[in-house]
């Protein structure tokens, strides 16, 4: 029975293997010294602080990652895809470059904006219909989209 994880240091760009484990009997959990982690918010690492069950120890690792409230502020924006689609289709995810939005409506110039978590507007390049941010760190990018009056919010995970 697993009591303890213990993620630090090390230089993990992701620790997306979290997400088949099961914290159920998890008495501790220490994500220290990764200064390359900004991404955080697996759903057992998210049900973990959420239920508040053991002790935790995150600190030393990049935006995003580099407490248990910037972590749990990720694990809420989760929902953000549940407003309808409108036939709309943002893929790969995750990306290490750039990506597509398919959809069945025109979208101009000022009709997407990506955003970090942390709140900074990221800018990017479009060519045709790939979309290429020039985000510096991995991490989960908010893209909002706006498609006849009304704006979607889409998360992608960006692993450059």
């Amino acid at each position: 029975m697993l009591k303890i994880i213990h993620i630090g240091l090390r230089t993990f760009k992701h620790i997306s293997w979290l997400n088949n484990l099961n914290v159920k009997k998890l008495e501790e959990l220490q994500i220290i010294s990764n200064d390359s982690l900004s991404f955080c918010n697996y759903e057992p690492i998210c049900n973990y602080l959420n239920e508040n069950k053991g002790k935790h120890e995150i600190r030393f690792n990049k935006s995003g990652c580099n407490s248990a409230e910037e972590i749990l502020e990720a694990c809420r924006t989760v929902g953000v895809d549940d407003l309808p689609e409108k036939d709309l289709t943002i893929y790969p995810n995750p990306t290490n470059n750039h990506f597509y939005i398919e959809s069945d409506a025109e979208l101009g110039s000022d009709d997407v904006e990506i955003w970090t978590m942390t709140g900074s507007k990221v800018p990017f390049s479009r060519v045709g219909d790939a979309i290429y941010p020039h985000a510096l760190d991995s991490g989960i990018l908010i893209v909002k989209i706006k498609i006849s009056g009304q704006t979607l919010v889409k998360k992608i995970i960006y692993l450059p």
